[in-house]
């Protein structure tokens, strides 16, 4: 609705430009999910990338709401980047957040609980970035904003929100997502091995890392949810 009535984009061309921003999401979730079972680090596995991708998730969806003054030529392309970066944000928040519930618990009904509320939690957000916008931007036109300007302070509303939660949220799992001493070490020796075998491994290391993510595909498969599908 934004792209075509406020951006003045034509249907067409933002259908294409929501279509690459889905695309390139499912392309970049594999290899954040990969990220977020290396990453080891003083301040825990999962709350580092919370905390760093949060900030651009926030900016993002300020500026994606917010019409730009330049030339029509220019708007795809850009609106178009600013999704994939969108998209790239949210994974990166996403993925470490829903893998949380590894570091709550081992224990399986426990982690079917939890992920069953976060989803409850979810639908409920999602239902609200529906409904929401239309009604905030309503509201403020109420106010004499015009359309444009009602859209992007609802933009950079829904991005505070989003900031304030998934803030709360790595203050929250301190306690939670610790990555141990004997890892961090671990980590260091391998780091110290990797320098200086560098070169050799250089040729190998992407097929290593693809087929690291690809292996993770099939670990999902075969979890016991999957199993009847």
């Amino acid at each position: 609705f934004f792209l075509t009535t406020i951006a003045g984009i034509s249907p067409g061309v933002a259908g294409t430009i929501i279509a690459i921003g889905a695309v390139w999401n499912a392309v970049f979730n594999p290899i954040i999910g990969y990220l977020a079972d290396k990453v080891c680090t003083k301040y825990g596995r999962r709350r580092p990338l919370i905390f760093v991708f949060t900030i651009p998730l926030m900016l993002t969806m300020f500026l994606l709401f917010t019409d730009i003054q330049m030339p029509m030529s220019i708007k795809p392309i850009y609106y178009g980047l600013l999704l994939m970066l969108y998209w790239t944000s949210y994974t990166g928040f996403v993925v470490p957040y829903l893998a949380l519930g590894v570091d709550y618990t081992s224990d399986y009904d426990d982690r079917t609980i939890l992920r069953l509320f976060g989803s409850f939690f979810n639908m409920i957000g999602a239902m609200f970035a529906m409904v929401m916008p239309t009604l905030i931007v309503e509201f403020l036109e109420g106010f004499g904003l015009t359309a444009s300007q009602a859209w992007s302070m609802t933009g950079l509303a829904l991005g505070i929100i989003t900031l304030v939660t998934n803030m709360a949220t790595v203050i929250a799992s301190k306690k939670k997502d610790i990555c141990s001493e004997e890892e961090l070490m671990q980590k260091a020796e391998l780091r110290a091995d990797k320098s200086s075998q560098e070169r050799k491994a250089q040729g190998a290391s992407g097929k290593g890392a693809l087929w690291n993510i690809v292996r993770e595909y099939i670990t999902v498969a075969k979890l016991k949810p999957m199993r009847p599908l």
